[in-house]
Order: structure tokens, then C-alpha cells, then sequence
């Protein structure tokens, strides 16, 4: 939640407000207020003839909403309007957060765009004279990689493409995908398994256009160098990786191999259907084994 902006000029007489915190969803400022679900400043004006409200904009900047209010209520009501900043003349129309995105959208990448609903970024791929819809993702970076990723798939390696420099062989998690999973990873082709209480690695296979199993593994570290490891092995040393500095020459001890191996240190075994460490020490008084 960005914090609010000092030095701002006073609010005149006859549109002022009790200075809130941002909780509170009011602003110092005539007609702004914070809208929680966006995270982001609303601008509404009320009209005088119907006694409803008009919404105006969203804006990332509390000064720039003050300004937009101002400007519409000059333009509803004429110059005598009650506005924010009385001292700066009539004002112009600042840039939307709407707006400023949309300028975004073409300037970067190809088949991104700003899509204002679901608030997130969505990839199209243009078809046979069609749209087909990719995935809705929440950075913008993503986004590109998996027009890159359906780009290649539909067109061949010779496909126009965001990243030209590198191998992108599985698609970003997009939005819903990431709702669905109950605890995501932050690394390439690592996704926590609930069932197994473990983290699970799969490495997409263009050619088959499915993916291929690797391995459950307990830590998520272990997990992500397992896919580098694995898409070095199959794709060379090009390919997109979760540490692209490291050399991994091995690949990481899976939860299976863990289970099938004893322990080193005396009192610990694992247990399977817990999948962790077990830890017991022998009691001489009651002759049982005691849980730790």
C-alpha cells in the first residue's frame, strides 16, 4: 500500500475533509478514495441534477486524482467549482492507471495486453486469422515467455518471439493456475504436491507437448535445481533455468531415494507415510521406544 504523499497544498474551505489513514478508504482530497480491491485511488463526482455518483478514473497517485476531480467538476460544473487545487488554474485531465497501461502494452511485448477486470496481464496469439487466448498472468514478464512459449508451438522455432535469446520449454504459471495450487513455487517447473507433502518437478516436452515427470523432492531448492539439471539434459545449456549461474552436475536426492536409504545418525528413520524424519531414543525404565 503506497504511503501517502507530503507537502500536498490544503484542501480549501468548504470542501475539506478530516485527514483519515488510508484503512479508513478517504482521502484529504475532495472526491478521492482508496479502493481496496484494486489497491489503487478511485475518482468519483457526484452529479447535482441526478444526486449519483460518476465514476471518473483510477489513478496511482492521490495528487493525480485530486487533479482529475478538479477537472471534472470544472468541466461539469464550470470554473466556480469547489476543487482541490484552487490556486492552479483549470486543470488538464491526468493519465489514467487504465490508460498508462494500455500505452504499456504495445510498447514491450508482442501478444501482451492489460486486461482491466481481471487486472492481470493476458496473452493472445493470433491463428489463422483468429485470436486464441493463451492465459491471463500477473507479471507482465511472464506473460510475454508464454506468448513466446504458444508462439513456438504453433509456428515453429522460427516464430517472432519476446525472448529470441532464449529456450522457453514449459508456459508461466498464469493467474488461475496459481490460484488452484495451494502452496506455488517461485522456480521454473516446481509445484507443491498436498498429497505427498512434497515438492514436485516436471520438465514440458515441445515435441510430445506434455510434460515429463522428474521427481518429488522435500526441499523447494532441491526441487528447482533438479529441473535445471534435467532441462540442461535435455534441452542444452540455453535453455531458461532457476540458476542460470550454477553448474549442477548431479541431480538432487529425491523423496524416494531418501526413503529407501537408512539414516546415518542413530535414533533417526524415516517414516513413510509421514514423509519426514522420525526421531526415538530407547527408554530403559519402560522398555518401549519414546517419540520425539
Amino acid at each position: 500500500m503506497p504511503a501517502q504523499s507530503r507537502g500536498a497544498p490544503p484542501v480549501p474551505s468548504g470542501g475539506a475533509r478530516t485527514r483519515h489513514t488510508r484503512s479508513s478508504s478517504t482521502s484529504r482530497y475532495i472526491g478521492v478514495s482508496w479502493h481496496t480491491g484494486k489497491s489503487i485511488w478511485r475518482v468519483a463526482l457526484t452529479d447535482t441534477q441526478t444526486k449519483r455518483q460518476r465514476h471518473v478514473g483510477y489513478f496511482a497517485s492521490e495528487e493525480d486524482a485530486a487533479r482529475a476531480y478538479d477537472h471534472a467538476a470544472v468541466q461539469a460544473r464550470g470554473p466556480g467549482a469547489d476543487r482541490n487545487f484552487p490556486c492552479e488554474g483549470i486543470p488538464e485531465h491526468p493519465v489514467a492507471l487504465s490508460e498508462e497501461r494500455k500505452k504499456r502494452k504495445s510498447l514491450r511485448y508482442v501478444g501482451v495486453s492489460w486486461h482491466t477486470a481481471t487486472s492481470s496481464w493476458r496473452v493472445d496469439l493470433s491463428q489463422a486469422g483468429q485470436s486464441q487466448f493463451i492465459g491471463s498472468y500477473a507479471s507482465e514478464d511472464d506473460a510475454a515467455r508464454a506468448y513466446d512459449f504458444a508462439a513456438v508451438q504453433a509456428r515453429g522455432p522460427g516464430a517472432k518471439r519476446n525472448f529470441p535469446g532464449e529456450v522457453i520449454v514449459e508456459l508461466p504459471v498464469s493467474v488461475s493456475e496459481d490460484q488452484k495450487q495451494r502452496k506455488s513455487s517461485r522456480y521454473i517447473g516446481v509445484c507443491w504436491h498436498k498429497a505427498r507433502s512434497s515438492w514436485r518437478v516436471r520438465l514440458q516436452d515441445p515435441q510430445a507437448k506434455r510434460s515429463r515427470f522428474i521427481g518429488y523432492f522435500t526441499s523447494e531448492e532441491d526441487a528447482a535445481m533438479a529441473y535445471d539439471f534435467a532441462a540442461v539434459q535435455a534441452h542444452g545449456p540455453g535453455v531458461q533455468r532457476n540458476f542460470p549461474v550454477e553448474v549442477i552436475n548431479e541431480l538432487p536426492v529425491t523423496v524416494g531415494e531418501q526413503r529407501n536409504k537408512s539414516s546415518r545418525y542413530r535414533g533417526v528413520s524415516w517414516h513413510k507415510a509421514a514423509s519426514l524424519w522420525r526421531v526415538t531414543m530407547w527408554d530403559p525404565q519402560t522398555k518401549r521406544s519414546r517419540f520425539y
